[in-house]
């Protein structure tokens, strides 16, 4: 059964979930922290710059919302259709395969996980990188992080002596297929929908993600983009999302889906900033039909500002380390 819809506010900073614990529970020891398998899924199109080094910054706060979980996290992006990489076969990351090896809880994750997304996932356009020639490795060799909220190019030479990603992800962000693609391989029966004739991956392809979903542990999706979503198999301009949910739903009935994404109520677009409604709303509708949450990039009551993206991060991330 589906859980009940969350859905955030415009306002991105503060408690999203209230209320208080049942002070009639019993006494009996604590149950386990749930396990969780969570696909991060970013974006790489060229505008999500400013939203990339955010969520980049902010690794140390996103693994924190995770809490005492025992959770992993897998990045993948948005792109599906993987013609549009660094080769013509399927680079990490792209048609819902891993840009990594799973970030796993324990000391040096946040770590981790900026390694990943800094090497492996964002997309950095050259002449955009700013230069701090101030910029040194700690006498360890680690490498702190910057100071300010752009990532500098001596920053990412730090974190990635063997290069970052230069390679503009696909023009069209299909998201519920990725994460669809993704899951096919979690285990069990395989429904025909996942590897059709439409989808982004073949079965043989999809077995990369075979190792990284756990039997017994929740599955979740967090995407974050400017973009709505244009997968494949819904027709463009159609905001119903029931053909990838039912395919999700049949897949895990304790899916859930959070996004991040372009801020609209159903008649202000004023901070869409290109994206199409009716991908952002296709997104909407599976956050919402899955149990998960949607919260906005952009503040539309403060002129389309950033809303805080790490802040709005950790507050999806521990919604959806809830069992």
């Amino acid at each position: 059964m589906r859980l009940p819809a969350v859905l955030l506010p415009l306002a991105l900073v503060g408690c999203f979930f209230t209320g208080e614990a049942d002070s009639g529970a019993d006494s009996a020891a604590p149950a386990a922290p749930p396990q969780i398998d969570l696909l991060l899924v970013i974006d790489t199109s060229g505008s999500m710059k400013e939203e990339s080094s955010a969520v980049l910054l902010g690794a140390s706060e996103v693994i924190d919302a995770l809490g005492d979980s025992d959770w992993r996290i897998g990045v993948m992006t948005t792109s599906a259709d993987y013609g549009h990489g660094l080769t013509p076969g399927i680079d990490p990351g792209e048609a819902g395969t891993l840009a990594g090896d799973p970030v796993t809880a324990g000391t040096g994750a946040d770590d981790a996980l900026r390694a990943i997304l800094a090497c492996n996932t964002i997309y950095w356009k050259d002449s955009d990188l700013l230069s701090d020639p101030s910029y040194a490795a700690a006498a360890d060799g680690s490498c702190p992080l910057p100071a300010g909220d752009e990532v500098p190019r001596e920053y990412l030479e730090c974190v990635c002596p063997a290069g970052w990603n230069e390679s503009e992800g696909a023009g069209t962000e299909e998201g519920l297929e990725v994460v669809a693609a993704a899951l096919c391989e979690r285990g069990g029966e395989v429904p025909e929908g996942c590897f059709d004739a439409e989808s982004s991956i073949t079965s043989a392809q999809a077995e990369a993600n075979a190792d990284f979903w756990r039997a017994d542990a929740l599955p979740r999706a967090v995407i974050i983009s400017d973009e709505g979503d244009g997968s494949r198999r819904v027709p463009s301009a159609d905001d119903d999302a029931g053909l990838y949910l039912d395919l999700l739903d049949w897949l895990s009935a304790d899916f859930r889906l959070y996004v991040l994404g372009p801020a609209f109520d159903g008649s202000d677009g004023s901070c869409l900033d290109g994206a199409q409604t009716w991908g952002v709303e296709r997104y909407q509708n599976a956050a919402s039909e899955t149990g998960g949450a949607y919260a906005e990039l952009r503040d539309p009551a403060n002129g389309c500002a950033s809303n805080d993206v790490a802040a709005a991060m950790a507050e999806l991330l521990a919604d959806a380390a809830l069992p």
